[in-house]
């Protein structure tokens, strides 16, 4: 068997050892859930109430499902990457457009700081959008449910380097945690019971990072104040 086999073989096992083991826990809430309201084990409100606990856990479900399959096809390189040139701040501030328009019930503050000469790469706009979505709603969990917090996206250009910056002012990564954070399927303890999905999100967004000739990466994290770092070659 080829190394590239053995290594997609080796991907597949522990892709479906993962979501075995995070899929689990909903499917084990929902069957309980509706088999109390089955047997009248609740009845009106609480009947609704559990009705309600099952559709959020469902999609929960389709969250991880999504995410699972993204990272599958795009690990198996069956997502084709379409490099065109892009002024880096005005795709910037598509990105967070519609990243605010999506969550417009959210408590969180998104500032943006980008510099007034242009800044030009090549880039996937897509992938690129799919690197920032994830990063922004990795910074929004790290506030807790319903907590108040601050996301500043600065970029700034350096030599031949264009940095995207994306600072939160959540609770932290752990020390002992940090080297972990690109691992698939990791969650840190203070994300592991509050979010809904396999812990893909920051191996992904670093797998498209490098297809587009960049790299994601964890510059600092403490309590309030946690940095992630993108760099594109410019143009």
């Amino acid at each position: 068997m080829s190394a590239r086999l053995q290594r997609l073989e080796r991907l597949r096992t522990e892709l479906l050892a993962g979501v075995t083991h995070e899929l689990k826990t909903p499917i084990t809430s929902i069957s309980g859930l509706l088999q109390a309201v089955k047997d009248d084990v609740v009845t009106d409100e609480e009947a609704v109430e559990f009705i309600d606990i099952s559709l959020k856990e469902t999609e929960r479900m389709k969250t991880m499902v999504a995410d699972l399959l993204a990272f599958n096809t795009f690990s198996a390189n069956g997502v084709n990457v379409v490099m065109e040139k892009r002024e880096m701040g005005a795709l910037l501030q598509e990105v967070i457009h519609q990243w605010e328009v999506t969550n417009k019930e959210s408590r969180t503050t998104l500032q943006l700081d980008i510099p007034d000469e242009k800044v030009y790469v090549q880039i996937d706009s897509a992938r690129l959008q799919q690197i920032m979505i994830n990063l922004l709603n990795n910074a929004q969990q790290s506030f807790g449910t319903g907590m108040e917090g601050t996301i500043c996206v600065n970029m700034k250009q350096e030599e031949e380097q264009a940095y995207i910056e994306v600072t939160d002012s959540g609770k932290g990564i752990g020390e002992e945690e940090k080297e972990y954070i690109f691992e698939r399927f990791f969650r840190g303890e203070n994300k592991k019971y509050e979010t809904h999905g396999l812990g893909l999100g920051l191996a992904f967004s670093l797998m498209i990072a490098q297809s587009l000739n960049g790299d994601l990466s964890l510059k600092s994290s403490r309590p309030g104040e946690t940095i992630f770092v993108l760099r594109f070659p410019i143009e």
